[in-house]
């Protein structure tokens, strides 16, 4: 069977986690035999350092096609069928080479609007899977509202990757789905058999850190209540518009030596100060399903997280604690009750149920199986 999946980009030495999400989920399906094909089209906006150029490669099995055409970043209409065209362009010097494809697949609404639209075109199966918060929120952009409903009118099967968000995608556009978490990528996520406490207390994040994902709140949440114990860190992975003015926040509250944003960094680094973390926190307005919080469950972390619609299936009493969101006093109650009952959480019971049940190999599988039905109901 061949796959091709359209992916928001492809990571760099400078933009590590660029696509890397499309990227694990096409390599997870070429273990499987899967033929995959990944277009990478980077549309974001020269600012972001990336002109014109195209790029051919193979990685473990998966064809890569990356293409980089900076438009910039929209939510009118008239730039995402502009886009679309783009796609429609490149995807076509591609097919001379693979041949059309059984399946076509992408995440996002983005990618999700201009691939439905191909598909629909060349008369191809489509399969989305949803992971964009932007249509998890209370308030639906109307605009990103339009582009949602018309992408799950086109898709021949819908995936959503958690049970709060396919009740939502239900209600708020009518349009049933398949409940399939996404294909993680937890090998480098372990946990560490050697961990031993010591007097420093380890805290991380990690995400993009701009204003959905809860920075600012976690921030002032720590220094509610550690800014006297001294012993207690913060780390907070990743880059995002709101880095360089948390860095001068965190400087006027004095906690300098205690909060630290490294800026972008690479998994095996992020896996590297989990394995000497204590706990993990993230405290998003909205996630779809939440995979930060499964690779720090993976690693044995207990999590402190928002009750955002994402990740609320991950998370029980015995490996973390839920709490409403927009509530900085709540968030830090959570972060010193996990600071004072560290003891009552077990790393390795927390790493081997998460990764029972969220394995590369049964997800892949039930992937796979959404393809097979997708193409036989296209042949009815």
């Amino acid at each position: 069977m061949k796959a091709y999946i359209i992916a928001r980009g492809y990571p760099s030495d400078k933009r590590k986690m660029n696509g890397i999400f499309e990227l694990d989920q096409a390599l997870a399906l070429a273990k499987r035999g899967i033929d995959v094909v990944l277009i990478a089209l980077d549309l974001r906006s020269i600012r972001r350092f990336r002109s014109y150029k195209s790029e051919y490669f193979v990685r473990d099995n998966v064809k890569v096609y990356s293409f980089h055409f900076p438009v910039g970043r929209y939510i009118f209409k008239s730039l995402y069928d502009f886009s679309y065209l783009v796609l429609k362009h490149f995807y076509k010097k591609v097919e001379k080479i693979e041949g059309k494809p059984g399946v076509i697949h992408t995440y996002f609404t983005d990618q999700g609007y201009m691939a439905s639209k191909l598909a629909k075109e060349i008369d191809v199966p489509f399969v989305l899977t949803e992971c964009n918060s932007l249509v998890n929120q209370d308030e639906i952009n109307p605009r990103m509202r339009e582009i949602a409903q018309e992408t799950y009118d086109r898709t021949d099967t819908l995936i959503t990757v958690s049970p709060k968000f396919r009740e939502k995608i239900k209600r708020e556009f009518g349009k049933d789905s398949e409940m399939i978490a996404i294909i993680p990528n937890l090998t480098i996520f372990k946990n560490n058999e050697n961990f031993k406490r010591t007097d420093t207390f380890n805290i991380v994040s990690t995400g993009n850190v701009i204003t959905t994902k809860g920075p600012r709140e976690l921030i002032e949440a720590f220094n509610k209540a550690f800014a006297d114990d001294k012993s207690v860190k913060l780390t907070i992975y990743g880059d995002g518009f709101l880095r360089k003015p948390l860095i001068k926040r965190v400087e006027e509250l004095g906690i300098q030596d205690q909060v630290f944003l490294p800026g972008s960094t690479k998994r095996e680094k992020i896996s590297e100060g989990y394995n000497n973390a204590d706990m993990f926190c993230l405290y998003s307005y909205s996630e779809t399903f939440g995979l930060a919080y499964l690779e720090a469950l993976s690693a044995g972390l207990p999590v402190v997280s928002s009750k955002c619609e994402g990740p609320e299936h991950l998370i029980n009493e015995e490996n973390g604690i839920l709490v409403d969101r927009f509530n900085i006093d709540k968030l830090a109650d959570a972060l010193k009750y996990m600071h004072d009952n560290i003891e009552k959480y077990d790393r390795k019971k927390i790493s081997e149920d998460i990764k029972r049940i969220y394995s590369e190999d049964n997800i892949t599988s039930q992937v796979i199986e959404v393809y097979k039905k997708t193409i036989a109901k296209r042949g009815e």
